[in-house]
């Protein structure tokens, strides 16, 4: 039975990292460290709970952060993997706990990443895990002749694959990236999140991939390691760099390795429903799962629009560069 719900703080690290290492659901977003990443990246207020039993033994916990964005309102939202539990009563009281706090402080709109129930307000979301446990030539053939060929073409034109670079490099990464993000529409994040992620994780838990042509960088792909699974947080090949057979030489490489190590998934993360990020996912053949996120109050952040996004992509590259941290900076997760 769970005797009490309360926000954590650093000296409770210890027992929550064992009830996530040991729990056979924990992602990558339940990982204690992204509680340093969003206290030190973004100008929120993280909120990590935890329910523990009567014996003081966890039962639940669930990584979070308060913010006040011009575009999103005032918020409270959970990390991408939601809630993590032990059982439903364990489940019900971190719930309450948050809808509680957000009562507690005015606070309009709350969501619940990862839900356990599909019903109410909400919106479903598709992630994708491609599975390692079929044999190298069993993965090979999957992903089909179109992306072998991809493949294929991206070794002949002199890319290669650098896995696990030293995170010094992340800063030419964060070049990159940021570029892709303009080009996609969407303001891109500041580059404190890369610098706390490999301060907070190191090089054992956050993984630098970069793709070259010769000594030029044409992208990269940080990837979480979370016990069997590898997970893709953040990933950019410009297309005037890189281009698709670049992308997918990165991407295979980037599976390989995760199978190499051990692996028994690697997450591609989510996708909006019948998107064109969806369809390049599906191209690696993954389980595909319907993952639903409910809205309390007037629900969650979402500051990007159809329009905002055509405005952005036209922007130059050096205003977008430096409005988009600033945006993003109570937007985290968007």
């Amino acid at each position: 039975m769970t005797a009490r719900v309360a926000p954590v703080d650093d000296h409770d690290k210890a027992a929550w990292t064992c009830f996530v290492d040991e729990h056979p659901r924990a992602g990558a977003m339940h990982d204690f460290g992204w509680r340093q990443v969003l206290e030190n990246a973004f100008s929120v207020t993280p909120v990590f709970v935890a329910a523990k039993s009567r014996t003081g033994e966890v039962t639940a916990v669930v990584g979070a952060y308060k913010a006040r964005s011009v575009f999103a309102g005032h918020y409270m939202a959970t990390l991408e993997d939601g809630i993590l539990y032990r059982d439903d009563a364990a489940y019900d009281a971190v719930l309450g706990c948050l809808q509680d706090m957000a009562a507690a402080e005015g606070i309009p709109r709350l969501c619940i990443r990862n839900a356990r129930d599909c019903e109410g307000p909400g919106f479903e979301t598709i992630h994708a895990d491609v599975s390692l446990r079929p044999s190298v030539s069993e993965l090979w053939n999957g992903i089909g002749k179109n992306t072998q060929r991809k493949v294929k073409q991206a070794r002949n034109e002199g890319y290669t694959v650098r896995c696990e670079a030293p995170l010094s490099h992340l800063s030419a990464f964060y070049g990159l990236y940021a570029r892709r993000m303009r080009d996609l529409g969407t303001p891109v994040i500041p580059y404190a999140m890369f610098d706390q992620i490999a301060r907070a994780f190191g090089p054992e838990t956050a993984k630098l991939h970069l793709v070259q042509q010769g000594d030029d960088l044409v992208g990269g792909m940080i990837c979480f390691v979370d016990g069997g699974a590898w997970t893709n947080l953040f990933v950019a090949v410009p297309p005037h760099l890189g281009g698709a057979n670049a992308n997918a030489l990165l991407y295979w490489e980037a599976i390989g390795l995760a199978r190499e190590r051990g692996a028994g998934s690697f997450r591609l993360g989510r996708s909006q429903k019948d998107s064109s990020t969806l369809a390049f996912k599906r191209k690696w053949r993954p389980d595909e799962r319907p993952v639903f996120n409910s809205l309390y109050g007037d629900g969650g952040p979402n500051a990007h629009t159809p329009l905002y996004g055509a405005v952005w992509k036209r922007l130059p590259l050096w205003v977008a560069n430096a409005a988009g941290p600033l945006l993003r900076q109570k937007l985290p997760f968007g």
